[in-house]
């Protein structure tokens, strides 16, 4: 199948569905929606496959640790 604001790819027992419009921060379109459910209706289809995580693909702050790094401060936290 072909898909314009993601990829999709198999590795083994695992899809991985990644949003990709980079160049609009991976922003939701008319067209995402759809195709994300087409991705994930044929991952479940695949007897052998399941559907893992949506990453994205060039979206400012995508990485965890740079999102633990710069909201940390604002995270709940346990108190006594």
């Amino acid at each position: 199948m072909r898909y314009t604001t993601l990829k999709y790819a198999v590795a083994g027992r695992i899809a991985r569905i990644t949003l990709n419009r980079p160049a609009r921060l991976n922003a939701i379109d008319d067209k995402m929606p759809r195709e994300i459910r087409r991705a994930v209706e044929a991952a479940s289809a695949a007897s052998s496959v399941h559907p893992s995580a949506m990453p994205s693909t060039g979206c400012p702050g995508d990485s965890e640790s740079r999102w633990s790094h710069t909201h940390a401060e604002s995270r709940p936290t346990a108190s006594a």
